[in-house]
């Protein structure tokens, strides 16, 4: 792979992350929205009130909490992106000897990347327990 190709692939890999970025950014707009605009329907406090109070209300509070399923939510985020980025950081280090020695060095940059998301997936699981963040289970 000449110099070219891993500007190329630089300027690739650059666009995606901009596309996820925006994408992240544009369904969080979104859904912070449609929250507003549920809280505003309310005509008074006691609304608002009873509808909290409601297993809805429940869900929507527990939806919007950093408790046990935004710690849970935490890890299981970190190993999707962790296994993603390891096996992206393998193929390219693979597919080394057919485009160049550049496709190596940024496979195991993604193999490290990978493996950092996974150990922070750990420590935030060790954490969340050890705090009472997730709830006891018979199986663990």
């Amino acid at each position: 792979m000449n110099g070219q190709e891993a500007i190329g692939l630089g300027i690739f890999v650059l666009l995606v992350l901009i596309l996820f970025l925006l994408y992240s950014s544009h369904h969080q707009r979104e859904q912070n929205d449609i929250r507003k605009a549920l809280i505003e329907k309310f005509g008074s406090a006691q609304d608002l009130g009873s509808f909290l109070q409601s297993e809805g209300g429940k869900r929507f509070i527990a939806d919007l909490s950093s408790g046990a399923a935004g710690a849970l939510g935490s890890v299981l985020v970190s190993v999707q992106k962790g296994i993603v980025l390891l096996l992206l950081g393998f193929g390219c280090s693979g597919a080394s000897p057919f485009v160049g020695q550049v496709a190596m060095g940024i496979g195991v940059v993604f193999i490290f990347v990978g493996a950092g998301f996974l150990v922070s997936a750990g420590v935030t699981y060790w954490l969340s327990k050890s705090w009472g963040l997730l709830g006891k289970r018979s199986d663990s």
